[in-house]
């Protein structure tokens, strides 16, 4: 994580969010994640519990992940209805 904490006595420390981003992502990367950004998901499906997630994409595209994370910000209930309210 270099460069994205830092220790000054006059300050006591400093976060750098951007810097901490970028580590993530290279390590995530790095350990074999596919990170897809800007990515419209038409429908996801798993067929059996355990058992890999199959997405479309808006172009057709079909994607198959053992995990899929959500990152929608505040809009998530419009895709996972199951969540809006909580």
């Amino acid at each position: 994580m270099e460069g994205a904490l830092e220790y000054d006595a006059r300050f006591v420390g400093q976060f750098w969010p951007a810097k901490f981003v970028h580590y993530l992502i290279q390590s995530a990367q790095n350990n074999g994640v596919l990170l897809r950004n800007g990515v419209h998901i038409k429908r996801v499906e798993r067929l059996a519990i355990g058992g890999p997630f199959t997405a479309w994409t808006e172009s057709g595209e079909k994607i198959t992940a053992k995990i899929i994370v959500y990152a929608t910000n505040g809009y998530t209930a419009g895709i996972l209805p199951e969540l809006k309210g909580a």
